[in-house]
C-alpha cells in the first residue's frame, strides 16, 4: 500500500512537471515570435526611412512594457549609405494584447 502511494505522488509530481514545462515553451516560443514579427517591422521601417542604405547588424536591446496596452521593443541597426555609417533606433510600439503595430519611432544616434 506504501508503494502505490509512494508511486502515485511520483506520476503526480512528474505529469505536474511535464504540464510546467509545456506551458513554459508555449510562453517563451510565443516571444521568439514577437521578437521576430516587431524585428520585420523595424527592419521595413528603417528600409522606408533609407531607402539606398544597406543595413546590417540588428541587434535587440530590449522590451519594455509602457502600460496595459502598449509594449515596446527596441532594436539597433547598422546603417551605411553614402559612404558613411551610423545606428538607427528603432522602437516598435504595440498592444501586447492584440498584436496591433500602434508606431514606429526612428532615431539616428550619434557615433
Amino acid at each position: 500500500m506504501d508503494q502505490s502511494k509512494h508511486l502515485s505522488k511520483i506520476l503526480v509530481v512528474f505529469f505536474s512537471a511535464v504540464l510546467i514545462l509545456a506551458y513554459a515553451n508555449q510562453v517563451y516560443g510565443q516571444q521568439d515570435v514577437d521578437y521576430e514579427k516587431w524585428s520585420k517591422v523595424a527592419i521595413s521601417s528603417v528600409q522606408k526611412e533609407y531607402p539606398q542604405a544597406e543595413l546590417t547588424d540588428l541587434k535587440f536591446a530590449g522590451q519594455e512594457k509602457v502600460n496595459e496596452n502598449q509594449s515596446k521593443d527596441t532594436f539597433e541597426i547598422k546603417v551605411k549609405q553614402n559612404g558613411e555609417s551610423f545606428t538607427a533606433r528603432v522602437e516598435v510600439f504595440f498592444n501586447p494584447k492584440t498584436e496591433e503595430l500602434l508606431n514606429v519611432k526612428i532615431n539616428r544616434l550619434p557615433e
